[in-house]
Parts: C-alpha cells; structure tokens; sequence
C-alpha cells in the first residue's frame, strides 16, 4: 500500500490539474457569486459544525440584536453583525449579501482573492487559491476589529493569553474532513495540524476555572453573628464581564450554610461593566457578608448571563467558617 500511495497522489493530481487549476476557484469570489457558509462546509465539514452552532452564526438575526437595533436600522452596529471583510480598513462594512449568516467564513477568511488561514495548506492540490500562513490569525487584533473595548482592555491589561487560547481551543486534526468518495481520497494525504475550534461562545469553554480566584481573606466574629470578607481578582486580561453592548451580567453571591448544608443568610452583587461594577483584570476587590452564629461554611459564586438570558456558572469556591477551620 504505501508503495502506491505516491503514484496514486500523482495520478490524482494530474487528473485534477487535468480539469483546471483550482476547480472550486469561485469559491474565492466575493458578493452573491461567491461561497457561502454551507458551500465551506461541504469539506470543512467540523468547521461548519462548530461555526453553525456559535453566536458568530447567530449574529444578525439574533432576537436581543434585531430589538436592539430596531429591526438592522442601526447602521453603525450592522457590519461587525455581517461583516464583508475583517481585512478592510477600520471597522469591517456591513456587506451587501447573505447577511443572516452573520460573521460567516468568507468575512474572516477571504483575503484579497484568496482564503486564508493560520496554517499552511498539506493538501495533495489546492481546490481553489490558498494564501500562505496568516499570522494575524494567532492575534488579539483580528478580534479586535469587531471586539473593540474588549481588544483595548487586552492592551491596557498588557495581556500574554490571545483571545484564541480562551475562546477557540485547541485542537489537532486535518483542515478537511470531506466524505465524498473522491474527497476522502484527497483528504487522507493531508496532515494533522494544530488548530482551533470554531464555537467561540463561552458555552463551549469547558473549564472557567482560572478566570477569576477568590480568597477568604477575615472573618470578624460578634456575639451574634460573624463578618466574611472575600478577595476577588479577575485573572483574564479583560474586565469580567467584558463586552461592548448587550448588558452583560456577573452575579456574585456569597451565601453561609449551617451545619445541615441550608442556607442561612447571604448577600449577591450584580456586576455590569456599562455600571463600572465589573471586575477589572488583576485588581483584587473586596466583598463583605454578614452572616448568623450558626453558620459553617461560606459560599462563593459567580455566574455569567447576558440581560434576560440563562446563566452560566464561571466560578464556584467554599471555606469551612468552624474555628477550628481555615480562617486567616
């Protein structure tokens, strides 16, 4: 088998060259002759997969965004919701076609005529024009083109970690995963490179631990009762929560458990960074609780929604409050 392999690569390449050059070249088209999202998907088939079940996806005919812009009336909100190039000069224009896919595949990955990449191409031959490596596809800047008090705080917080690293793990697999008989044939001369999901959204980051760390730092002690404060330092190189619009929220709460596990008293903050409540990156920040005598354990947690929307935990810590516990 592996004998063959190399005439079968040269023989598949010579019939395709045979056709034409790059056979999907339309692909690289821009406008409503050009490719959509599903025409990307037929051979990036876990690309799309990931992408179709984003926010990015989502983004223009999302119900919080067409009430917020009174049905897309808005002009300055419109092309970071349908972009037609992340590569144009200043914030990206609204494009003029297929707008409800929303930051689709073509607006970040059609360069001047060709799409790009973070890797190079392995393929046996190229479907249509591919351009070389992309660095900017590893940089906070290609986020910060729509993200843009997100990408500022990420300056001002000097940050090392990209907005890849937390928002697109990971992963090594071929570019492709095509199934038609001929693609899988192609496919299988491709290498595995590391790479990066396409989900974007905070649903799909497994693991929240690490965003933030919290420290039970005293606890004052009455006759009827007791005081817990509680250090809070944003570990993420951006206020938590971040964002430009859309009234995003982290509930912090600390609450005492009594000896059974009920609660027993408590008090919650609502975080807004439209409020200038929000945690800002690496600035520890104190919270204090009063609590009853019979309380054993304190709770903290933290959730994440945005205005209306189901909550998401992000981080979640308890300390033992008995005397002869952990208590600074």
């Amino acid at each position: 088998m592996s004998a063959r392999r190399p005439l079968l690569a040269v023989a598949l390449a010579a019939l395709l060259a045979a056709g034409a050059c790059h056979p999907y070249a339309y692909l690289t088209e821009s406008g409503p002759r050009g490719a959509t999202s599903l025409d990307c998907g037929h051979c990036h088939v876990e690309v799309y997969a990931e992408w179709s079940a984003s926010t990015h996806a989502a983004s223009w005919d999302n119900a919080a965004f067409v009430a917020a812009t009174s049905g897309h009336r808005f002009d300055r909100c419109l092309g970071c919701h349908a972009p037609a190039s992340v590569f144009a000069e200043g914030v990206p224009a609204v494009r003029a076609d297929r707008r409800e896919e929303g930051v689709h595949c073509v607006a970040c990955h059609l360069d001047h005529g060709v799409l790009a990449g973070p890797v190079p191409s392995t393929a046996l031959i190229d479907p249509h024009p591919v351009a070389a490596e992309r660095a900017i596809y590893g940089t906070a800047e290609l986020c910060g083109k729509c993200h843009e008090g997100t990408y500022r705080e990420w300056l001002d917080a000097e940050g090392e970690e990209t907005c890849q690293e937390c928002h697109m793990p990971a992963v090594t697999r071929k570019v492709t995963q095509a199934e038609g008989v001929l693609s899988r044939v192609l496919v299988s001369f491709e290498d595995e490179v590391v790479g990066r999901r396409h989900s974007f959204h905070l649903d799909a980051v497994a693991d929240f631990e690490g965003a933030v760390e919290a420290r039970l730092v005293a606890v004052e002690r009455r006759d009827d009762g007791m005081t817990c404060e509680v250090e809070v330092t944003a570990l993420v190189p951006h206020s938590v929560p971040t964002g430009d619009f859309g009234f995003r929220r982290v509930l912090l709460s600390l609450e005492g458990l009594d000896a059974g596990g009920d609660r027993v008293g408590g008090s919650e903050w609502e975080l807004y960074k439209e409020l200038g409540t929000a945690l800002a990156p690496g600035a520890p920040r104190r919270f204090a609780v009063p609590l009853p005598a019979e309380a054993r354990t304190l709770r903290l947690a933290l959730s994440r929604s945005k205005r209306d929307g189901d909550a998401r935990g992000v981080h979640a810590q308890e300390w033992s409050l008995d005397t002869g516990g952990d208590i600074p």
